[in-house]
Parts: C-alpha cells; sequence; structure tokens
C-alpha cells in the first residue's frame, strides 16, 4: 500500500496543470508498473480522467469570402489563398520563394 500512495502523491503534484500532462504522467506509470516491475496492482485503481472534445467552428463560405474582400493588399489575398488551399504550416508559407511556385498547374 506504501507503493499506492507513493504513486497517488506523484501524480498529486499535476494537479492544476493540463488533463493531457497528467494522463501521459499515468500512462507512463502504468506502463512502468505493468511490464518492467510486473507490478500492475500498484496502478490498477488510478483511472484517467476524462477529456471532453472541443469542437472546432468552421467559418463558412460567406464569412471566408467576405474576410477575403477587406485584406488591404494583393500579397495578403494570394497568402490567403495559398494558406487556405495548399495545406502547408505557417512557417512553410512564409519561407516560400517565387521559384518554389508552379503557377502553370492550375
Amino acid at each position: 500500500m506504501e507503493d499506492v500512495e507513493n504513486v497517488r502523491s506523484f501524480l498529486a503534484s499535476f494537479k492544476g496543470k493540463s488533463p493531457y500532462t497528467y494522463a501521459n504522467a499515468l500512462k507512463a506509470l502504468k506502463v512502468f508498473f505493468r511490464d518492467f516491475l510486473k507490478r500492475s496492482h500498484v496502478v490498477a485503481s488510478f483511472r484517467f480522467s476524462h477529456i471532453g472534445i472541443a469542437l472546432k467552428r468552421v467559418p463558412s463560405k460567406a464569412e471566408l469570402k467576405r474576410f477575403y474582400n477587406a485584406l488591404p493588399d494583393l500579397k495578403s489575398r494570394a497568402m490567403f489563398l495559398l494558406f487556405a488551399t495548399s495545406g502547408l504550416r505557417l512557417s512553410e508559407l512564409l519561407k516560400l520563394k517565387l521559384t518554389d511556385l508552379d503557377l502553370t498547374r492550375g
């Protein structure tokens, strides 16, 4: 029972942090005790907290069109279209050179 209390006090140090951080620590402990120490009973009573899914709101086509039309210059509009259609990350988009673009493809 002393081991269970040690695990409990260790996991208590994650209170107030992200639930993902707690879950990662608990996953590591469960694997360690189960596979390495062969003492899975020590961590068997610990459960993962439920982490809800936060749904993201996708802008409508009308909102995207309104945003595009509000952009101040051609460079901003081009970057917006590249970002929206290429699948590149922002850092990859910012590193692009004109020679990287194939302007013949539609």
